[in-house]
C-alpha cells in the first residue's frame, strides 16, 4: 500500500510530507471558517496552497472565506482563476454570483446565477438571486416570474420563502400593482411586524389614496356665455320669457394644507360675474345672477388595514357662504339680495378594495340661515361614491349618489331630496382627457299644497292642490389638456346643458353653458 501511495505522489511531484501539510493544514481552515475565524482560515488555506497549487477545493473554500470578510476582489480572483482552469459547477457559479453581486456588478451576476440554474434547476437560492438581480436592473416582470416559481415550489426553504414574498411585493410595486403589493405586505407584516415593512405600507397607501403633504393652492379662470334663462314679473305669477344670452366670468382660488396622513385643511373662494342688460319695458328678470362663494373645512382621518384592503374613517367640520349681487338689473335689490351661511359635521367611511377600485359613504347633518329667514333650517344627506379605473388608469368610471331631507321655518320649502352624478373619462387625442357626465335631482317639497291651499298667495304658479316637484337633468363634456411637462398649467373647455322640469311654472327652464377656462397649480 506504501509503495502506491509513494508512485501517486511521485506522479503528481507530492512528497508525502507535503500531502501531510496540505490536509493538516486544509482541515484545520476548514474547522477555522466554521468557526467563524476567517482571518486564522485565510492563513491555513494559503499554507495548504503552498504545498499544492493544484486543489480546487482550497480556492473555493478560500473564495468563500474572503466573500465572509468581505473581500470580495479577492474572493472573484479565486473563483476566476477555478474558471478559467476548468472547473465549472453549481457551487463555483453560485459563489461568483454572490461575489460579483456584492460588488453591483450585476450583468455578471445575472449570468452567473443563470449558469448555476443550468447545473440544477432547483436550486432556489441561485433563482431568488438571480430575481433581485433582474430586479436591481429593472426587468421586474422577469423578475417577478421566477419569483413566483420559488412560491410555487415545495422545496424552498423557509427562509428564501419569506425572502421571495418580499421581492415579490416590492416588484408589484414597481410594476404599480399597488393593491397587490399593499396585500402581500400586509400578511408579511402579519407574522413578522417590522417598522421598514410598515413604511412601505405607508408608502403604498399614500399613493393609493393620494395623500400629500405640505400646502398647495389651485386658480382657475373661467369665461364663456350662458343660455341665461329669464322670467317675466309683469304679474303676480313669474312666467318664462325669451332668453337673452349672458356672458360668465369665473375666478377660483383652492388652497390644501395637509401637515400629515391624519390632518387636512382647505379653503376655497368663487367669483362669478354675469354681464346681462335688464329691461326695463318688461321687466324681465335673469335667472343668472353673479355670486361671491367661500368654503372653509377641516377633517381628521384615520386609516387601517383590514383583511389587507384599506379602511379610511374621516370626521370634519365645513363651512361655506354664498351671496348674489343686487344693484343694476335686479329690482327693489340695491345690495345682496340672497345670503346664506351652512355649517355641517361629516362623519365618512372609504374602503379602497384596490388601486382601481374603491368606495366612500358620508353622512353631512347641517343647519342653513339665510338672509331671507323663512328657508333658515337643520338638513341631512347620505352621500355615496365609488371609482373604478381601467386600462392601466387610462379609463374611469366614477358615480355619487345621495339622498337627504331639509327643513325650513317656511313650512312650503321643506323637501326630501336625491341626486346622482356618473360620469366616465379617457385619455383622447393628443393627451387630451375627456369626460363625459350626466346627472340627474329630484325634489319633492313636503307641504306645498297645505301652505297654498285656499287661494293662498300662490307665486310659484302651483295648480291648486298640487305639491310642487322639481327634477333638473345635466349632461357635460369636459376637454382638458396640460401645458407643461410639470402639469402645472392645464386648459380646460366646458359643454353643458340642463333641463329643469317643475310642476311650478316659475323653476321650467332649459339652460346651456359653454366656458373656456385655464388651470394653475403650486404645491409644495
Amino acid at each position: 500500500m506504501s509503495l502506491i501511495f509513494i508512485l501517486l505522489f511521485s506522479f503528481i511531484n507530492i512528497s508525502p510530507a507535503q500531502e501531510d501539510k496540505f490536509f493538516r493544514n486544509f482541515s484545520l481552515g476548514q474547522y477555522l471558517y466554521k468557526q467563524k475565524q476567517y482571518q486564522k482560515a485565510i492563513s491555513r488555506f494559503d499554507k495548504a496552497l503552498q504545498a499544492n497549487t493544484k486543489q480546487d477545493k482550497v480556492l473555493l473554500w478560500r473564495a468563500m472565506t474572503y466573500l465572509a470578510l468581505k473581500k470580495y476582489s479577492k474572493a472573484e480572483e479565486d473563483l476566476m482563476a477555478l474558471i478559467s482552469e476548468g472547473y465549472e459547477n453549481e457551487k463555483i457559479y453560485y459563489l461568483f454570483g454572490m461575489v460579483v453581486l456584492k460588488q453591483q456588478k450585476y450583468m455578471w451576476a445575472m449570468r452567473s446565477f443563470k449558469r448555476c440554474l443550468f447545473f440544477n434547476q432547483n436550486n432556489q437560492r441561485a433563482r431568488f438571486y438571480l430575481a433581485y438581480t433582474l430586479m436591481k436592473i429593472e426587468e421586474y416582470e422577469n423578475s417577478r416570474k421566477l419569483l413566483e416559481k420559488i412560491l410555487e415550489s415545495s422545496q424552498t426553504d423557509k427562509e428564501i420563502q419569506k425572502k421571495a414574498r418580499l421581492l415579490f411585493a416590492l416588484c408589484n410595486y414597481r410594476l404599480k400593482k399597488l393593491s397587490q403589493a399593499r396585500k402581500q405586505l400586509f400578511s408579511l407584516n402579519q407574522t413578522q411586524k417590522t417598522r421598514s415593512l410598515d413604511k412601505m405600507l405607508n408608502l403604498i397607501y399614500k399613493r393609493e389614496l393620494g395623500l400629500k403633504h405640505g400646502w398647495g393652492a389651485n386658480i382657475r379662470i373661467d369665461a364663456g356665455m350662458d343660455s341665461n334663462p329669464s322670467m317675466n314679473t309683469d304679474g303676480i305669477i313669474y312666467e318664462q320669457a325669451d332668453q337673452k344670452a349672458a356672458l360668465v366670468n369665473d375666478i377660483s382660488l383652492h388652497l390644501w394644507w395637509n401637515p400629515n396622513n391624519s390632518i387636512s385643511a382647505e379653503l376655497s373662494f368663487l367669483r362669478s360675474s354675469y354681464f346681462s342688460p335688464w329691461d326695463d319695458v318688461t321687466n324681465q328678470i335673469t335667472g343668472s345672477f353673479s355670486k361671491t362663494a367661500m368654503f372653509a373645512g377641516t377633517s381628521w382621518r384615520h386609516i387601517y388595514l383590514e383583511e389587507g384592503d384599506y379602511r379610511l374613517w374621516e370626521i370634519g367640520y365645513n363651512f361655506s357662504l354664498v351671496a348674489l349681487d343686487g344693484g343694476d338689473g335686479i329690482p327693489l335689490e340695491d345690495s345682496i339680495f340672497l345670503f346664506s351661511e351652512r355649517h355641517s359635521l361629516q362623519a365618512g367611511w372609504k374602503k379602497v378594495v384596490s388601486s382601481d377600485v374603491s368606495h366612500a359613504f358620508v353622512l353631512s347633518p347641517n343647519y342653513t340661515t339665510f338672509r331671507d329667514i323663512d328657508r333658515n333650517g337643520f338638513g341631512i344627506t347620505l352621500m355615496e361614491q365609488s371609482n373604478y379605473f381601467f386600462n392601466k388608469k387610462q379609463n374611469k368610471i366614477f358615480n355619487s349618489i345621495n339622498l337627504g331631507f331639509q327643513d325650513a321655518k317656511w313650512a312650503a320649502w321643506k323637501n326630501l331630496f336625491a341626486g346622482f352624478w356618473l360620469g366616465t373619462s379617457f385619455i383622447g387625442p393628443y393627451k387630451t382627457d375627456l369626460v363625459f357626465s350626466i346627472s340627474g335631482n329630484f325634489k319633492y317639497f313636503l307641504e306645498t299644497d297645505d301652505v297654498f291651499a285656499g287661494g293662498a298667495d300662490n307665486s310659484w304658479g302651483l295648480e291648486d292642490g298640487k305639491e310642487r316637484i322639481d327634477f333638473d337633468f345635466g349632461a357635460g363634456i369636459l376637454l382638458s389638456r396640460d401645458l407643461d411637462s410639470k402639469k402645472r398649467f392645464k386648459l380646460q373647455l366646458k359643454l353643458q346643458y340642463s333641463n329643469n322640469w317643475s310642476t311650478a311654472a316659475y323653476f321650467n327652464y332649459d339652460r346651456f353653458i359653454t366656458m373656456l377656462g385655464i388651470q394653475g397649480r403650486l404645491s409644495l
